[in-house]
């Protein structure tokens, strides 16, 4: 137990454990004196403040989407928002924007604000590291720790990058380009399958509206010539 003000002034306190000390002396004259001295400390900015206690959580700060449009047909914004937050509510900073509605998906990202919260501890999501790591920001981000690691220089990491970032513009290209080959290829199809329809269409009709051939009837010669010969074979018998 602490019996004068002198032990007081070689430690230091917080407001929890000052409280405490003040409320369980024996001797309540000190107390009056304590009080003072915390003033003085609070003048004086000496005060040590009080401590968060070891189980509190920190903010955690995540790269996420956020959900904008209409129904069947929605896009998304790229924003930096606190975990805690709703997934449409409040945010920090908006760092770009994706629609998936296109095929090759759009995707408009400010790399270098996005690297920025990375290199904060900025967290994001699945579908956001993908979207990261299609634009080069995940590659960008390694190389830049091997630079300050002193692994490699700067001229380097940006060549490597460089490269990488011509390469896959080349692929989303060769991408939308077969794209628009197949797309052509498929109405090129379908219109000769339109074409085919029309005109069995057509000849099934012309076979409908066209009447039956009428058969004609041939002259009986042969017939005739037999009567004649049935005729002249019965008039000997008569005569007979």
């Amino acid at each position: 137990m602490v019996k004068s003000i002198g032990d007081f002034e070689l430690l230091t306190f917080n407001k929890v454990l000052y409280d405490a000390l003040i409320f369980k002396m024996k001797d309540a004259s000190l107390r009056p004196f304590l009080k003072l001295h915390r003033r003085m400390l609070i003048h004086f900015g000496q005060w040590k403040r009080e401590s968060k206690p070891s189980n509190c959580k920190k903010m955690s700060v995540k790269i996420r989407l956020s959900r904008h449009g209409k129904k069947h047909n929605a896009y998304y914004h790229i924003v930096v928002a606190d975990a805690r937050a709703p997934r449409d509510g409040k945010f920090i900073e908006v760092i770009g924007n994706y629609n998936p509605n296109t095929n090759p998906a759009t995707i408009n990202l400010n790399s270098d604000k996005a690297l920025a919260w990375l290199n904060n501890g900025a967290q994001p999501t699945d579908t956001c590291r993908a979207i990261l790591s299609y634009k080069g920001v995940l590659l960008r981000n390694h190389l830049q720790k091997g630079v300050t690691k002193g692994v490699v220089t700067q001229e380097q990491a940006d060549e490597k990058l460089a490269t990488w970032l011509d390469s896959k513009t080349n692929k989303i290209e060769e991408k939308k380009s077969s794209l628009v080959t197949s797309a052509e290829k498929a109405s090129q199809a379908r219109l000769t399958d339109e074409a085919k329809k029309k005109e069995a269409k057509a000849e099934a009709i012309r076979i409908k509206n066209t009447p039956p051939a009428v058969e004609e009837t041939a002259p009986v010669v042969e017939d005739s010539a037999a009567s004649s010969e049935a005729t002249e074979a019965s008039e000997p018998s008569a005569e007979a």
